[in-house]
């Protein structure tokens, strides 16, 4: 098959996947499927790039280089959520009224305490998975031990059964999270605050600034 066949089909699968992302992107990973495709394109320049190189000043290359490490290291701030950070906003946020260990993430704080339970029955309530199942060793005792990313009216069955079990009391504890700077009075379903009382908050940041609840059955 000719070169110019070869690339006009990459192409044309490549830019069909860019508008099908496109049209339904909600959440930036989603786009992790496409870097795939930039692999060939990018050995290309890299290739040509080597030829180029080639020919310029030693000082000139060692420059290009540490400008492309300092722009490489400049844009990437995960170190600052690292351990070589360890209080930083991914662990806690500062926050009045809030008594917690601050070196520990919510998912730390609140396995300690449920571990120390004797029914350690608990449900990631109306979010996706958090982490506290894992941070806590539970395992779930419901199908629908969190809320995926499926509008009600698509699959009603996720949020009801969550619903049903609350108002049952059929788990010994519930987590959530709201926005920091939202009341959980105001924001916590009704049914949670019938049913269960606060015994713990912790805020950190997790793309937003988040507030973590843990409630236990009254």
């Amino acid at each position: 098959m000719p070169d110019v066949y070869i690339k006009f089909i990459y192409c044309t699968v490549y830019i069909s996947m860019v508008v099908t992302v496109l049209l339904g992107l909600r959440l930036g990973y989603v786009m992790l499927p496409l870097m795939a495709f930039m692999v060939l394109p990018l050995i290309y320049l890299i290739k040509v790039a080597s030829h180029k190189i080639e020919e310029l000043p030693l000082p000139i290359c060692v420059f290009l280089g540490c400008l492309g490490l300092m722009m490489v290291i400049g844009s990437n701030t995960n170190i600052n959520e690292s351990r070589i950070f360890p209080n930083n906003q991914t662990v806690h946020i500062d926050k009045n009224g809030e008594k917690t260990n601050v070196y520990q993430t919510a998912q730390q704080n609140f396995a300690e305490i449920i571990n120390k339970s004797h029914d350690q029955t608990l449900l990631n309530y109306r979010n996706l998975d958090m982490g506290f199942y894992r941070a806590s060793g539970v395992l779930p005792t419901t199908k629908y031990f969190m809320t995926n990313n499926i509008p009600h009216d698509q699959l009603p069955e996720i949020l009801d059964t969550q619903n049903r079990l609350i108002t049952q009391k059929k788990v010994n504890f519930v987590v959530l999270r709201l926005p920091i700077n939202q009341d959980y009075r105001q924001g916590v379903a009704d049914n949670v605050l019938s049913n269960y009382r606060k015994i713990a908050q912790h805020s950190q940041f997790d793309e937003h600034a988040f507030t973590y609840y843990l409630f236990k059955k009254k």
